[in-house]
């Protein structure tokens, strides 16, 4: 399984396509000794796994952004992807991918953490071309081409759905 690894993916599709439960199944999936860090708007991953004995095991952080008017009590997904990198997870998870956020988990994703993530397009294709968007979104001089390589290089596999 590519996760296991090191290997990161991107998961698009359209709404409701089951973006979420493919990432759900892959990272259950997972080797059961990964650290997994997931990044939400809303909480829809249900992870849960047991050990031998058949007993909980706390393997996954669970995070979601807090949109707030005042901007030192607003949490949004790029804060929290940088927040990630603190405790020390085998993968973090930024599921729906829709902005700026993008920039980070690329570049998460091209310095040695496994980053899975879900977003909106439509066709594996032009998922590249959105990725790519969203990253400029990000205050960024890099150009496109070379930004298009960095996108390519982080998220070598994109399953369509």
């Amino acid at each position: 399984m590519c996760v296991n690894h090191g290997v990161s993916i991107g998961f698009a599709g359209k709404t409701g396509s089951g973006k979420t439960t493919d990432i759900a199944y892959l990272l259950n999936a997972a080797d059961k000794n990964s650290r997994i860090y997931t990044i939400e708007e809303t909480r829809e991953l249900d992870l849960y796994s047991v050990d031998d004995q058949g007993n909980s095991q706390n393997r996954v952080i669970h995070t979601c952004i807090r949109p707030s008017d005042m901007e030192k009590s607003n949490v949004d997904m790029n804060d929290l992807l940088r927040k990630a990198m603190r405790f020390s997870p085998d993968i973090i998870v930024v599921a729906e991918m829709r902005g700026a956020e993008a920039m980070t988990a690329q570049e998460a994703a091209r310095t040695g953490h496994v980053v899975v993530t879900s977003l909106h397009a439509n066709s594996a294709r032009k998922a590249y071309g959105r990725i790519l968007s969203m990253c400029q979104m990000s205050v960024t001089n890099i150009s496109t081409h070379i930004l298009m390589s960095f996108v390519a290089e982080a998220f070598p596999i994109i399953s369509y759905l």
